[in-house]
């Protein structure tokens, strides 16, 4: 069985601390990680991308975990995606960064017109990996369609949060979108944004 690296044991250790994880609990959290890594290289998955977790999950329920293991392990997975995500990537860079871009990056975002797909597939494994149902799907699918269409599909790296405040109020004054549905927008903006 593959082991952990001990700089990513101890980034691993910490976070559990800082997500309150119970002491006693520690040990099954690090057997979890141990076993996706196992898994992830036994079967050929990126063990750094989103997309292996419900592959890692279904093996672990066919091996008749109980529910709650199952949820243990997947907080452990998610718990390690956030020390292995490299931050700058999955920092929205806002536009009045941009000028600090170098050239080559400046020149491939776009204000207006740029590609989405990746939101709608980041999305989708989101949607995956915290098992919601496939109607919370079309419902956040349309709601990002929605801020892409109000954003003239400005470069998802470019968004800021004033850009989803704008969306919300626009929404909520222009639209007159009723508030339980708000909340449901500000959940998906709180994730995925």
């Amino acid at each position: 069985m593959l082991q952990i690296s001990p700089k990513i044991r101890a980034q691993f250790d910490t976070m559990l601390i800082e997500k309150n994880i119970p002491k006693s609990a520690h040990t099954d959290y690090r057997k979890w990680l141990r076993y996706y890594l196992d898994f992830c290289h036994k079967y050929h998955f990126d063990n750094s991308k989103k997309e292996s977790l419900p592959h890692f999950i279904k093996k672990i329920r066919d091996k008749r975990q109980t529910t709650g293991q199952q949820k243990q392990a997947q907080q452990s997975i998610l718990i390690y995606y956030n020390i292995t995500e490299p931050t700058k990537a999955t920092e929205k860079i806002s536009s009045d960064k941009k000028d600090k871009l170098p050239f080559s990056q400046h020149d491939s975002l776009k204000i207006k017109n740029a590609d989405w797909t990746s939101v709608y597939e980041k999305l989708n494994s989101e949607i995956k990996i915290r098992y919601y149902s496939s109607r919370t799907l079309r419902s956040y699918t349309g709601w990002a369609r929605q801020l892409q269409g109000f954003t003239k599909s400005k470069d998802p790296q470019l968004l800021s949060s004033t850009d989803v405040k704008d969306f919300l109020i626009y929404l909520a004054i222009k639209r007159k979108v009723r508030s339980i549905f708000n909340m449901e927008i500000k959940g998906y903006f709180f994730w995925t944004v």
